[in-house]
């Protein structure tokens, strides 16, 4: 149980998803929603940045709007690909809240660029059952994951790393959230990301 204080605003809500993808360009759409205790103009301040790239996007929330959303195109792309199927490129996207001149809230977040696909086209057997990434067919090797402790919050970064590297090195490229547990916490799917590691 905690106590949150908010300055005037906050960002309660933060989604981003590749809407379509291949090695020329992509469009990411973002979605964003506030939570205002105050009324006003509030600008948000989004920055894409990876290697020496970096794109820039504002969004303008008028008095009682408390969701945008908006696509932004990045050119030449670096994608995101499960293990053996390429590099785990990882953009930064850097969102700041303003009010006036003063940043009121702030987050920082990491995702790839990438788009998943499950083909269901008629075979010779009935129906096909492929994950297709970025276009790609990808075989599946997969893993069943189950909470790493029993009890919930006590699983520290270097269990995750020890684990989800094991995985890595038994060339595991996807792994099922087993729906019996807890939500994993956003550490866990970071390093999935990092690692090349579909759920």
């Amino acid at each position: 149980v905690r106590l949150e204080g908010i300055k005037r605003a906050r960002l309660i809500d933060f989604h981003i998803r590749t809407v379509d993808c291949n090695h020329h360009y992509a469009d990411v759409k973002i979605e964003t929603k506030l939570d205002t205790v105050s009324k006003g103009t509030f600008l948000c301040r989004l920055s894409l940045s990876h290697a020496d790239r970096v794109i820039e996007h504002k969004l303008t929330f008028n008095p009682g709007e408390n969701f945008h959303s908006t696509v932004i195109r990045i050119d030449k792309p670096a994608l995101w690909w499960p293990l053996g199927y390429g590099d785990q490129n990882l953009y930064t996207i850097d969102v700041q809240l303003l009010d006036g001149d003063e940043v009121i809230d702030r987050t920082e977040k990491l995702f790839g660029i990438r788009t998943v696909r499950l083909n269901r086209s008629p075979d010779k057997y009935g129906h096909k059952f492929q994950f297709e990434i970025n276009g790609q067919p990808v075989f599946a090797k997969g893993a069943n994951w189950i909470p790493a402790s029993i009890f919930a919050g006590s699983v520290t970064t270097n269990d995750y790393e020890q684990l989800l590297h094991a995985a890595e090195q038994a060339n595991i490229n996807m792994l099922r959230v087993w729906g019996g547990g807890y939500y994993e916490t956003s550490e866990f799917y970071e390093l999935c990301d990092r690692l090349g590691i579909m759920l």
